[in-house]
């Protein structure tokens, strides 16, 4: 089995706390990079003075704060090898990372995206699973429109295929890994091992965008419906042949799913922001009007209201 050369890609900004620890983590691979590219977003701190004081990262930088999407697609270009390791500044690998997951794409070259579950640690501790698929490639565009199924610091992607989807799309400045996996999944298979091999260290600077119960912004909710709706409108290149009135039909589900949860546990302006998330985003929301409605009650009240009209529903049914 031929193994293919990989570079490990490390957007950065205002990472001098936990910097060091990454990249010594992917220097301490069982199976060695053949380079390291820290993109800085424009740091305030001693980010430039970490990265470029090791000699196998090639230091680079945004021409303006502009987010990890933009930071990615800079180092992107500048990837020579066949495979692409993906980690942020304040995360690690275990020294096995690269020989177990990488593994996977020189084993099943159909498969372009490869990855595994990670450990939490920090202010949050556990284990956030990805995609299961038994070691073999899957079809996961369901699953990408389901969740972020993918954590991105234990991902490793074929470069051509992450040149082919045009990389991150630098419009979706949070949550931009959603949109990179929905859009990946149109192009390969995904493979994962069950083994967590790599730790996904939770701070205060940071809010998680995948499906673990940990936080969610409102910005990264929105990114979120808006990726599902352009996939279900068709707007995504790929999309052709899909049955896109399903994926439509999921997004109102997720909706009616969401709505409950923002009403009660959010404060009026965040309910009011996901009202309009809905209008742009959720085909025929014009059909909730009587749950969207509920945005304007308190949100105590509106809740019981809810939950005593989906009782009513259910003893009509």
């Amino acid at each position: 089995m031929n193994k293919h050369s990989i570079t490990a890609i490390i957007p950065a900004y205002n990472a001098e706390e936990y910097l060091a620890e990454s990249i010594e983590s992917v220097l301490a691979q069982n199976r060695p990079v053949e380079r390291i590219i820290v993109v800085d977003d424009c740091s305030l701190d001693r980010t430039p003075d970490i990265a470029q004081s090791y000699s196998k990262v090639l230091y680079l930088r945004t021409p303006k704060n502009s987010g990890h999407a933009t930071a990615r697609n800079i180092a992107i270009d500048h990837v020579q090898t066949p495979l692409t390791a993906w980690i942020d500044a304040d995360d690690l690998w275990e020294p096995e990372h690269l020989e177990t997951v990488a593994a996977l794409l020189d084993e099943h070259e159909e498969a372009g995206v490869a990855c595994s579950p990670v450990i939490r640690f920090g202010a949050s501790k556990g284990v956030q699973g990805c995609i299961f698929t038994d070691n073999k490639p899957v079809n996961a565009v369901d699953e990408c429109f389901h969740s972020t199924c993918v954590p991105a610091m234990s991902a490793v992607t074929r470069t051509s295929t992450t040149k082919a989807v045009g990389g991150f799309d630098p419009s979706y400045r949070y949550a931009p890994d959603f949109d990179f996996w929905l859009r990946m999944s149109l192009h390969c298979p995904f493979i994962s091992v069950q083994t967590p091999t790599a730790k996904y260290r939770w701070h205060s600077r940071q809010i998680s965008t995948n499906t673990s119960g940990l936080p969610v912004t409102m910005r990264q909710r929105e990114s979120i419906y808006r990726s599902r709706f352009h996939f279900a409108n068709g707007d995504i290149k790929g999309t052709e042949g899909f049955d896109l009135e399903k994926y439509r039909r999921w997004i109102r589900e997720f909706y009616q799913q969401d709505l409950p949860l923002i009403i009660a546990n959010s404060s009026p302006e965040d309910c009011r922001k996901f009202d309009q998330i809905a209008g742009n985003y959720v085909p025929g929301s014009e059909a909730l009007s009587f749950r969207r409605a509920l945005l304007g009650v308190t949100p105590k009240i509106a809740i019981r209201l809810y939950l005593k009209a989906l009782r009513a529903k259910a003893e009509f049914a």
